[in-house]
């Protein structure tokens, strides 16, 4: 009988004296030379002993990034996100495409999990992000029986990025046919095709874009729509975690060296901007 890697390491974790120490109030813990897939696993059963979330700030996107390798490999049992950022310099504004589309939809994610484990870097993690309450703003759900404009419906969503295409092949792209509209949110997989029955919603289906072929029904469609227009109310990141969450720190030196390079690229831009925007904000507001 053999026993997966990812049991052993996992069990091996919970013998060690740094998780027996875990959760004892009065002090923080620390912990050192532990990476990579041990690392992973630690963070895991860390999890499972927390009730909340447990937040896991790397310094780097490419650490993340790494670090979110090693849970895909396997059915780990518990809902990982990865907050990214949009890979825009400080004080860029807000645009309504995939990046943006992408950050947001983790940040729902967020807000509607209570025992996730969420991986991060620094970057996204001490900048201005959309806060919690425009979040609900964003979001428009199609039901079926509801009334069913395609017209209407083709104009939110070219204001909210989209692009209208002949025929939907790609995320953020729309067709409309007489009564018929397909969708590829930028937040999904698969695009969607809603049928019109008169001026209701008469089905909503899920279907391949290369064969067309349906893959099912569905009795709902929730897109995120962001408005080119329009600026989202900021907040940062303390806004989005729980009373009963952990934070844990991947490398305080590595952390506090890219904390100070976010602080030279912010005084640098705020030099920039300031000249069109006197009402910019500062860069130890724009900072967490």
């Amino acid at each position: 009988m053999h026993t997966p890697i990812s049991t052993l390491v996992q069990s091996y974790s919970k013998t060690s004296s740094a998780y027996k120490a875990w959760g004892n109030p009065g002090y923080d813990l620390t912990i050192e030379g532990l990476e990579g897939y041990p690392l992973s696993r630690f963070l895991l059963a860390i999890r499972a002993k927390n009730q909340g979330r447990l937040w896991v700030l790397c310094p780097t996107e490419d650490s993340a990034r790494s670090l979110m390798r090693d849970y895909e490999k396997d059915d780990v049992g518990t809902k990982i996100i990865y907050l990214p950022s949009t890979g825009r310099q400080l004080y860029s504004p807000q645009s309504a495409d995939i990046v943006e589309y992408e950050q947001i939809g983790r940040l729902h994610e967020i807000f509607a999990s209570t025992d996730a484990l969420i991986i991060t870097h620094l970057r996204p993690f001490v900048s201005l992000l959309p806060s919690p309450a425009s979040l609900s703003g964003t979001e428009l759900t199609v039901r079926v029986k509801d009334r069913f404009d395609p017209m209407a419906l083709a104009d939110r969503l070219t204001e909210a990025g989209y692009l209208y295409t002949p025929s939907t092949q790609g995320e953020g792209e729309f067709t409309v046919r007489g009564e018929v509209i397909d969708i590829f949110p930028f937040e999904s997989e698969m695009p969607y095709r809603l049928y019109a029955d008169w001026d209701v919603v008469g089905r909503i289906s899920r279907y391949d874009p290369v064969t067309q072929e349906t893959k099912g029904n569905v009795g709902s469609l929730t897109l995120t729509l962001l408005d080119e227009a329009a600026t989202l109310e900021a907040s940062h990141i303390d806004a989005y975690i729980g009373e009963r969450d952990v934070l844990c720190l991947l490398g305080d030196q590595r952390l506090a060296t890219s904390y100070k390079s976010l602080q030279t690229e912010a005084r640098s831009r705020y030099r920039q901007v300031f000249v069109d925007d006197r009402d910019a904000v500062k860069p130890d507001q724009l900072l967490l």
